[in-house]
């Protein structure tokens, strides 16, 4: 993906880490297969294409801009989300490392920590049973979740050059969700 872009634009500037997978499970009930199919899916995926888009940056020689897409879990979580927190969290330890072995190439990288978000997968929930929009929407302090275009207009503002000032960053856009999440019992 990253040889075509350069491929077709000349260059690579900015990179979105975006794939998740979760499973929630009790933990006692877990198999070895869950947590190694977000692992692969939520971390290594995320590890592999930045590191594929910062090769390419640094083979430019012009710097760039890389988000990972984290998750709320990674600080404040619920039982039965287990492997989905430990990836996620995972992947806020690996941006900041990765700022300091980047940064020397010009390259930012930040972490952008999301709460419920209303994908395709969150619309069919809501679809199949929709006694949990009053549940979902009470687990916000503003009282509704994100849109994909307010999650996206984050990942684009931490692209962009407004952002330069940023890297190693974890920036928590998830309408206040996190605040109380250990309460959620939704």
């Amino acid at each position: 993906m990253i040889a075509e872009a350069v491929q077709l634009f000349g260059r690579v500037d900015g990179l979105v880490a975006n794939a998740g997978l979760t499973i929630e499970e009790p933990f006692l009930e877990m198999t070895a297969e869950m947590p190694d199919l977000m692992w692969r899916v939520n971390q290594r995926g995320a590890a592999l294409s930045a590191q594929a888009a910062a090769r390419a940056m640094v083979a430019g020689g012009h710097g760039g801009s890389i988000v990972l897409m984290g998750s709320n879990h990674a600080r404040s979580s619920l039982a039965g989300y287990e492997g989905y927190a430990g990836t996620k969290a995972a992947l806020a330890a690996m941006g900041r490392a990765m700022a300091w072995s980047l940064g020397p190439h010009g390259i930012r990288v930040n972490t952008l920590a999301t709460g419920l978000t209303e994908t395709g997968a969150m619309a069919a929930a809501l679809h199949r049973d929709p006694a949990l929009r009053p549940g979902f929407a009470a687990a916000h302090a503003t009282g509704r979740w994100n849109s994909a275009d307010e999650v996206a207009a984050v990942a684009v503002f931490l692209l962009s050059d407004a952002a330069t000032a940023l890297s190693r960053a974890e920036i928590i856009a998830d309408q206040g969700m996190s605040a109380r999440l250990g309460r959620f019992a939704g």
